[in-house]
């Protein structure tokens, strides 16, 4: 019998399951018996050495059809797609300045960089007229 795992998250002493469904499902294919359940934290997953080759593949190719640096490609695609708004608040909670700053890739989940780096392939073949794009076999 494998280990089964679930997200969830802990507020306040109650805890959610974030798929209760999958739970569910999951806890009926079970035999009866005894049985050990922890909670631990949650630890953030990177992306995969195959996604990011991948993403950097990916700006390469529009690179060379484009004529940009892959590095300015780079800071292009974060600031357009991971732009969240700033606020510099002071001790008192005064706005002293607000601006716009990106994320890093590095912080997002795999989930969030697979959306990001399909959000760069849409802008590429439809926007830029890149024909040529690297495959994403083996790449979630």
């Amino acid at each position: 019998m494998e280990d089964y795992r679930a997200a969830a998250r802990l507020e306040g002493s109650k805890l959610t399951l974030l798929a209760p469904n999958a739970y569910r499902e999951a806890i009926r294919r079970l035999p009866d018996g005894d049985y050990v359940v922890s909670v631990e934290p949650a630890t953030v997953r990177r992306r995969s050495l195959a996604a990011n080759r991948f993403y950097w593949l990916l700006l390469t190719a529009i690179a060379e059809q484009t004529g940009h640096d892959k590095e300015d490609l780079h800071a292009y695609f974060r600031k357009r797609f991971l732009t969240e708004g700033f606020a510099l608040v002071n001790t008192d909670g005064e706005v002293i300045d607000d601006t716009e700053v990106s994320k890093s890739t590095t912080q997002l989940t795999p989930e969030a960089f697979n959306l990001y780096v399909l959000q760069v392939e849409q802008v590429a073949s439809e926007t830029l007229g890149c024909e040529v794009l690297p495959e994403r076999e083996g790449v979630a």
